[in-house]
């Protein structure tokens, strides 16, 4: 399968670190995978699933990477990251939400299964999302703890968009929901962080 994944990346750079992103997070993203489904076989359909949400978007990690560490090349050590780790059990668990969801089994003991970020926001870098003109207004540290107050769909969908840099599209693309999904969501956490930063 990392064949699979490994073309969908463009660039050498890419297809080394992703090679290496896949054989250090493999074993913990089907470890997720299998106690979110308790079936072997769809934990490793839910994994091969997951790691070609990720592919699409690798490089601009890499990209995002490169700007945080103010590195031109990256290596391995780079990649595997809490940050990186974080963002595989996020794109993990969603992909196992929508697996349960498309097979009518279970999806509110999952859906109610909080994610926690704090970790990776607090650890994230002082780069905010600067499409979001508001937080130019207040500080990082604001803006990390606001998040965290958010209820667990709008924190993970702002987890992505602020702390991962992503856009709507890969957004959606990685939650397996639409554009306009992400787009309410993202306009929902804006209204609940105007409010708590406002405080």
């Amino acid at each position: 399968m990392l064949i699979l994944f490994l073309s969908m990346i463009d660039s050498p750079e890419g297809k080394g670190l992703f090679e290496a992103y896949y054989y250090e997070y493999r074993r913990l993203m089907l470890k997720i995978a299998y106690d979110e489904l308790h079936d072997y076989q769809l934990a490793e359909d839910a994994v091969i699933e997951a790691f070609a949400k990720i592919a699409k978007v690798f490089e601009k990690q890499i990209e995002r990477i490169k700007k945080q560490n103010n590195k031109t090349k990256l290596t391995a050590s780079d990649i595997i990251c809490p940050q990186m780790k974080r963002f595989s059990v996020v794109v993990t668990k969603n992909t196992c939400i929508d697996m349960n969801r498309k097979r009518n089994s279970r999806p509110e003991e999952l859906c109610d299964d909080a994610l926690d970020f704090s970790h990776a926001i607090d650890n994230s870098s002082e780069n905010i999302n600067p499409e979001i003109e508001y937080f130019n207004n207040y500080s990082v540290n604001e803006i990390k703890s606001a998040i965290k107050e958010l209820n667990d769909t709008l924190k993970e969908t702002m987890y992505l968009y602020v702390v991962e840099q992503l856009d709507r599209n890969e957004i959606a693309a990685l939650l397996d929901i639409s554009y306009d999904s992400v787009k309410k969501r993202i306009q929902r956490a804006q209204i609940e962080l105007k409010k708590r930063l406002n405080n």
